[in-house]
């Protein structure tokens, strides 16, 4: 049998009808992405006769979007003004994680011996190729782009280009916010980097010294994640993980275009308020801030590490007043208890402290991120004291599961006792870390988005 490589179904009246190509979905930066719709959008345009797509890793690890274009009239006069325009109808009909990085204008595509577009025979990105991402205008966005290029290891980055879309992570960001201070003299705070995410959005602020003056709290109890996307959905609510603070989940922004996304947050994150003196406590009081924002059901629920603990705990007592719960999942976690004091027994906060040192090391530089290292110790070494002492509760609802496969143990066996419905499970290839990185991220979204669209 020949395989065409098209996906097709039985209609009713007995034939076949096409739906996608099978071979031309790939993943890029975490992202899976159908081929076929780049090169729709492309080919929509009315001076565009023929379109194509590939991936090009011309340097191992950098995937790149790479397009041609056979333009509906030849010559060089009529090309340069068509990809300008492509660039402005990209932007309009394709989210940035599926942008080109460059377009490729050809007289003709090579084609097979049947007569098809022959991919592997397309040339790679010549001196002439048309950079679709616009580059700096001023001194500011050509340094915020040297500076994006710097952490996201690649070479050319435009300034309408996301820097979460093009793979970067709260750590990094909080890398960029010290390296910002260090070359401009302002503060850019790892929240101010989620909302304005661009080096055109970032150099408009260092032009005005810094932070804007409704940017939210970054160590408040209930961090909002995003802006508000003007639809009715309920909110997504995660929460975090030991350390106390739920930067972590801007990577997850990307994936959550229709919600409004809330971290809860430690309380004494900030280094002001009272470490809370157990789970319960903490469960209580984060379902508390929760129906200030959102009095009522369904909640959506999700959880990494200790935050996956708290999760089916904060679902229950949801629940237990009344609510609906329209998602519980939980990433990588392990009931309270006996598994956390096998870990964490006779840790000190300065055992903590040196732990974060090495983990946030490369990363933090000011002497103000030296004094939040402080305080997430204090918090960390609270959390797990309490975590050590907590039994968490049975949940009525059902999971969803997420276990991160590259270590020796998994942990979804572990909730059977506390889970009252069903537990469905997913592997996700990832460490437990590397859990909340953009590749991971974009792995278990695929599902959890599709659960809430069923």
């Amino acid at each position: 049998m020949y395989r065409t490589g098209d996906v097709v179904r039985w209609g009713r009246g007995g034939g076949l009808e096409y739906v996608r190509r099978s071979d031309f979905q790939v993943k890029v930066r975490g992202f899976r992405i159908e081929l076929g719709e780049i090169e729709h959008v492309l080919a929509g345009h009315p001076g565009v006769a023929q379109a194509v797509v590939v991936v090009r890793e011309d340097e191992p690890g950098d995937k790149r979007l790479v397009g041609y274009v056979v333009p509906e009239e030849a010559g060089d006069a009529a090309v340069e003004p068509l990809v300008a325009e492509l660039t402005e109808h990209l932007g309009r009909h394709l989210p940035d994680y599926m942008r080109l990085a460059a377009v490729i204008p050809l007289r003709e595509m090579p084609l097979t011996a049947n007569g098809k577009v022959d991919r592997r025979a397309l040339p790679t990105e010549r001196a002439d190729a048309v950079v679709v991402s616009q580059g700096p205008r001023n001194a500011h966005e050509e340094r915020l782009c040297a500076l994006f290029g710097e952490l996201l290891h690649r070479e050319q980055v435009g300034i309408h280009e996301d820097f979460f879309a093009l793979g970067g992570h709260s750590l990094m960001a909080t890398r960029l916010s010290s390296r910002i201070h260090k070359h401009f003299g302002v503060l850019m705070p790892m929240s101010t980097i989620i909302k304005y995410p661009t080096v055109a959005e970032l150099a408009s602020l260092v032009l005005v010294g810094g932070i804007p003056t409704d940017d939210a709290d970054p160590f408040a109890a209930v961090l909002p994640l995003n802006s508000d996307p003007g639809t009715d959905k309920p909110p997504m609510w995660f929460f975090h993980p030991a350390g106390g603070l739920g930067w972590p989940y801007f990577s997850f922004v990307p994936h959550v275009p229709d919600r409004r996304a809330y971290a809860l947050q430690s309380r004494g994150s900030n280094g002001i308020d009272a470490l809370a003196g157990s789970v319960e406590e903490m469960v209580d009081d984060y379902v508390t801030e929760m129906l200030k924002i959102q009095p009522e059901g369904p909640f959506c629920l999700i959880g990494w590490s200790y935050g996956g603990t708290i999760v089916p705990a904060v679902a229950e007592e949801l629940c237990r007043r009344g609510h609906a719960i329209e998602l519980t999942a939980v990433l990588d976690a392990q009931p309270g208890g006996q598994g956390w004091t096998e870990i964490h027994a006779g840790k000190t906060v300065a055992d903590y402290r040196a732990e974060l040192e090495d983990f946030f090391g490369q990363y933090i530089g000011t002497d103000n991120q030296q004094n939040v290292l402080d305080r997430m110790a204090r918090v960390l070494a609270n959390n797990t004291a309490t975590m050590m002492a907590f039994d968490s509760p049975v949940y009525r609802g059902d999971l969803l599961f997420f276990n991160a496969t590259r270590k020796d143990e998994r942990y979804a066996h572990l909730w059977r006792p506390y889970v009252a419905g069903s537990i469905e499970e997913h592997d996700v290839d990832a460490t437990h870390d590397e859990m909340v990185m953009p590749a991971a991220v974009a792995e278990f979204f695929e599902v959890i988005n599709r659960k809430l669209s069923e």
